[in-house]
């Protein structure tokens, strides 16, 4: 099957995309499955993991999926750079710029969109995004992890 790949170009910044995605996490009624990349472990949270490689690297990058009952797909993609200078004393007292983009998936019809790059002050303000970001995905997740065990539990049964 060959994808059809059309590329739009939205006036909104990266913080718009983080909106964009926190109204998607919230719509759990409609979501097939979320996953995240990097992966997380059990033991790690993924703010933990994507803050130790940028305090490590002064390089971020995060990838959000979510399948949708009806088959759409929505692959959220962000990343980031330090932008280190003299002033700063390390990567987290740093400006740090970011760019983002949702690919979108539809049957044989993939839209690219590009959103506009957003700087933020310093790493504190970005992973306070991160945080909250986090919180509302982990909540999705196990909403719609419940709902998946529902479907194959019969409760009159166990009540």
């Amino acid at each position: 099957m060959v994808n059809i790949l059309e590329v739009e170009y939205n006036s909104g910044n990266v913080l718009d995309l983080m909106n964009n995605l926190d109204n998607d996490l919230s719509n759990t009624d409609m979501i097939r499955a979320l996953a995240r990349l990097p992966e997380p472990s059990k033991a790690r949270k993924y703010r933990d993991i994507l803050f130790n490689i940028f305090r490590e690297t002064g390089f971020i990058y995060a990838i959000i999926v979510i399948e949708f009952k009806d088959g759409i797909k929505k692959n959220y993609v962000f990343y980031g750079k330090s932008l280190i200078g003299k002033e700063a004393k390390d990567y987290i007292d740093a400006p740090i710029y970011t760019e983002g983009y949702l690919v979108v998936k539809s049957g044989d019809k993939v839209r690219h969109i590009i959103y506009n790059p957003y700087t933020f002050p310093n790493a504190k303000e970005l992973f306070k995004r991160i945080r909250e970001m986090g919180d509302k995905f982990r909540l999705s997740d196990f909403e719609v992890y419940l709902e998946r065990i529902t479907e194959y539990i019969d409760l009159d049964i166990i009540l």
